[in-house]
């Protein structure tokens, strides 16, 4: 099993980006970013693998646009490279989390992301629990860090109110 680490998640986002030119790109580097400085705060997680974790999320993209297909063409790459024996964790609980903290153009608050999200695929009804979902794990981590995630996320501020 070939090692994660920033060099490599980098290089691979990298060679995806190419493949697939466009925002994604941004969004992933934005929710690294955020793995990484909530991570930061969290007893018991590594900042770099929560940032090469973020930075990969939605690796499937390299495959081109094919709305949440991405998922599984993410899922196969990783299955060859990296994640062999993966368990559910707080790892994966981050990632879901920062991705909805993310934007292309920056962080943003939770509830203008679920927007953005709805406004480009629609609200199927298992919307409004993934969304819960969302909230309940972002409650999980505000108890770990014992704060506000918002104050780990540079320009939220500015990037959720423009």
């Amino acid at each position: 099993m070939m090692k994660l680490d920033r060099k490599r998640a980098e290089l691979e986002l990298e060679r995806a980006g190419k493949l697939n030119p466009g925002k994604w790109t941004d969004h992933s580097r934005y929710t690294a970013q955020a793995c990484e400085n909530i991570a930061a705060r969290c007893d018991g997680m590594s900042p770099d693998t929560a940032y090469c974790y973020g930075l990969l999320h939605d690796i499937g993209r390299y495959a081109g646009v094919t709305s949440e297909k991405h998922l599984i063409d993410g899922y196969r790459f990783c299955m060859e490279h990296f994640v062999k024996n993966a368990v559910y964790d707080d790892y994966d609980r981050l990632v879901q989390l920062c991705d909805s903290l993310a934007l292309p153009s920056g962080f943003c608050l939770l509830e203008k992301r679920f927007v953005d999200v709805a406004l480009r695929y629609g609200t199927p009804p298992v919307m409004a629990e993934r969304w819960r979902r969302i909230l309940e794990i972002r409650d999980m981590f505000e108890k770990k860090i014992n704060g506000s995630i918002y104050d780990l996320l540079p320009g939220v501020e500015e990037n959720t109110f423009r």
